[in-house]
Order: C-alpha cells, then sequence, then structure tokens
C-alpha cells in the first residue's frame, strides 16, 4: 500500500514539472501572444486604477483646500514676480567684486618666482636615483601578484536550453510510474511494444539517440573530474537510478531506446545463445570490465567518447563514416539479430549500475516465491536470468515470464 501510494505522489510530481516547463517553453517560443496577453492585462489594469483615481483626490496640489468633488478650490494664481525680487543686484555686485581682488592677488606673484626655480635644481636629480630601484623591486611585486589568489568564476548553466529534455524525460518517468502502478495487470503488457517502438522512433531515429544513457554516464564522470557545467544529465541519471530502485528496472525493459534497437533486431529465439549460468556470469565480468575500462578512458581523456565511437548515435543519425564506425556498427546489428540485447548485458554501464541496485534489500524486483522448478519461466526469459529459484540481477522486468503462467513467480515485489 506503501509503495503503491508512493507511485502515485511520482507520478503526480512529474506531471506537474511537466506542465511547468510546458509552460515555460511556451512563453519562450511564443513570445508574442505572451507579450499581447500581458499588454492586455496591463490595460485592464490601467482602466482600474484610473477610475480609482477619479474617485480620490490622489497627488492634487489643492486636495488641503478642496471642499469635495464639486469644489472649485484651487490653488491662488501667482505672477512669479515676487518670487525673484527678493535677490537683488547686491549679491552679484560682491562676488565681481571678489573675483577681481583674486585677480589681483595673482598680479602680485610676478614671473621672477619662476625664474627663482633654475634648471640646477633639476639637474640636482641624477640618474643614480634611478638606478637605486633595482630589479628586485619589480620581482617582490610580482611574487605578490602570483601570490593573490586568482577569482573563481560562477558556473554558468543555461536551464533555458535544457526545457525541452526536462520534458521529454517527465513524460518518460510518467510513463515509468503508470507502469509500475499497473504492472500486476495484464493489460499493460499489451503496451510494452508500443512504448518501444515509439521510443525508437523518437527519441532514436527524431531526435538522433541524444540525450542516451551513454551521454548521461559520460557526463557524470566529467562531473567528478571537475567540470561543473555539466550536471543536468547526471541528476537524470540519478532520479533513474532512484525510480529503478523503487520500482524495478522498468526503464531498461520498456523505455530505452537502445533497449528498443536490439529489440526489434532479434531474430533467432530457437538457438537461445548466452542463456546458461555460465554464460551469465561471463556476460557480468565482461561488463564490470568494460565498466571500469570506459571510466578510465573519459577520465583520462576527458571527452565525449559517446558522439564520437558510439554505434547507436551512427544508426540513428545515419553518419557513419570511417572503417571503424562501419566495424561498430556491423558488430552491434550482427550481434543483436543472434543475441537478445547483446549491448545491455555486456557493454552497457548504466546497465550496470542498475544491476547493482537490484542488489539492495529494499529494492523491487522480481522474485521467485515457491519455486516448484517446473521451468516453464525459462523458455520465455530472453535475458536469461532464471536459474536455480533465482532470478539473476541482469532481469530487465520485461514481464514475459509472466506468460508461462508459472504460480512462483512474483512480479516486483
Amino acid at each position: 500500500m506503501i509503495r503503491k501510494i508512493l507511485q502515485w505522489i511520482v507520478f503526480c510530481v512529474f506531471l506537474g514539472t511537466l506542465v511547468f516547463f510546458s509552460i515555460k517553453q511556451y512563453r519562450i517560443s511564443h513570445p508574442e501572444e505572451v507579450k499581447a496577453t500581458s499588454e492586455i492585462s496591463n490595460s485592464q489594469q490601467d482602466t482600474t486604477n484610473s477610475s480609482c483615481i477619479e474617485q480620490s483626490c490622489g497627488s492634487c496640489p489643492s486636495k488641503e483646500n478642496c471642499t469635495g468633488k464639486g469644489s472649485n478650490a484651487s490653488i491662488p494664481p501667482s505672477t512669479g514676480k515676487e518670487e525673484f525680487k527678493a535677490p537683488s543686484g547686491d549679491e552679484f555686485s560682491e562676488v565681481s567684486s571678489t573675483e577681481t581682488e583674486k585677480k589681483e592677488e595673482f598680479k602680485e606673484g610676478s614671473n621672477d618666482e619662476f625664474q627663482d626655480a633654475s634648471g640646477s635644481e633639476f639637474q640636482e636629480v641624477s640618474n643614480d636615483e634611478f638606478q637605486e630601484v633595482s630589479n628586485d623591486e619589480f620581482q617582490n611585486r610580482a611574487d605578490v601578484t602570483n601570490a593573490v589568489p586568482a577569482k573563481t568564476e560562477k558556473v554558468k548553466i543555461d536551464w533555458v536550453k535544457y526545457y525541452p529534455t526536462f520534458i521529454r524525460f517527465s513524460i518518460l518517468f510518467m510513463l515509468l510510474a503508470i507502469i509500475s502502478i499497473f504492472y500486476h495487470t495484464k493489460w499493460i503488457h499489451y503496451f510494452r511494444y508500443p512504448i518501444l517502438l515509439g521510443s525508437l522512433v523518437y527519441f532514436g531515429f527524431i531526435l538522433g539517440g541524444c540525450p542516451c544513457i551513454l551521454v548521461m554516464f559520460n557526463d557524470m564522470l566529467l562531473l567528478f573530474s571537475g567540470k561543473l557545467s555539466l550536471v543536468v544529465y547526471p541528476i537524470i541519471l540519478l532520479i533513474i537510478i532512484i525510480m529503478t530502485i523503487l520500482f524495478g528496472k522498468i526503464w531498461c525493459g520498456w523505455l530505452c531506446h537502445f533497449g528498443a534497437l536490439q529489440e526489434f533486431l532479434f531474430r533467432n529465439p530457437r538457438m537461445q545463445l548466452l542463456r546458461s549460468k555460465i554464460a551469465q556470469k561471463v556476460l557480468h565480468i565482461i561488463q564490470r570490465a568494460t565498466f571500469i575500462a570506459f571510466g578510465i578512458w573519459i577520465l583520462v581523456a576527458q571527452i565525449n567518447i559517446v558522439c564520437t565511437y558510439d554505434p547507436f548515435v551512427k544508426i540513428f543519425t545515419l553518419s557513419a563514416s570511417g572503417w571503424l564506425a562501419y566495424l561498430l556498427v556491423g558488430i552491434l546489428i550482427l550481434s543483436s539479430v543472434l543475441i537478445y540485447r547483446p549491448f545491455c548485458r555486456a557493454i552497457c554501464p548504466v546497465g550496470m549500475l542498475l544491476n547493482l541496485t537490484t542488489k539492495l534489500p529494499f529494492a523491487n524486483k522480481i522474485v521467485l516465491d515457491g519455486c516448484t522448478e517446473c521451468k516453464k519461466c525459462h523458455k520465455y526469459c530472453k535475458m536469461g536470468s532464471i536459474h536455480d529459484k533465482k532470478v539473476d540481477m541482469a532481469c530487465i522486468a520485461c514481464g514475459e515470464c509472466n506468460q508461462s503462467k508459472c504460480e512462483g513467480i512474483k512480479l516486483m515485489s
């Protein structure tokens, strides 16, 4: 019950976030309409203010002598002549006399005063005086300037350009909350492939695969290395991790466009490659090794390697160039046709982080309760995550195992 309430609270929070940033984006994209509405409101406010002013004295200068609205009281007229009669002409004559006295005083100071200062006075200042100022003085000043700490510039983030990203991910997180709420029902699982197809088309081919999970991981490491401007995508990744802990790995099995591409490329369900228990252990070792390798590479190179080497981006944007890009794209397509989600199971660094969240005791995940080892669910699990009455951490909460109608499967417990 508490989990259901929390799921609805999360849904409402992201609904409010969606509305907030949608209004912000609308005001930015339609400034003329917003300006027109503001002018209309200002004009209405001016009319109300004018009516209020008519009913009150306001700043009227004759309001003290006024006896009412119909009174004809006014300020007595003034010609302005009496105002300027007080300052007489003697004032200006006194100023002119003092000025003439000062002029005579300066005349008394003759040119002899300047002639007394002969050239010998300036000759006394020799070149030795300037030679006494050595280079050490300037070196000391340089040391002082070097000792002053440089002012640290404040990191400025243009949040406005991320408004569309906030809107898109708010919709995704709302979908995640809805799926988690109705995960126990059968009808929600009929929408899994349409949701994956929509994610593949929009976030993949329309937006060019970006932002994606690899960009989030890349920026998270660069953020830890000191690049504070790359804070937006790590925040989104943190939200995905928290929601995975609360609601399960729905992101991987239902929403990720990288996983959707591999899902629709897979065409070899009969061979069941890499579904054994030993294969799962090998894939986990490879995934941890690639996680460490990617982390070292990004921290050392201090660049965004995703847009340069990511084969998913090359496929979505149809911009593969060079033998390395074609090689990576070919490996991805061929492996995805033969093996179910090879990238998710062996390489994805975000998948590695989400796998570790399932180890937490309070994490939401699929478990086997009272398993009789009928092995009906093994046939439906394409990830090969069910072995020895346990569900492996690679489970993506796709819900395919529920089709086996096994009584021991407990969904999202």
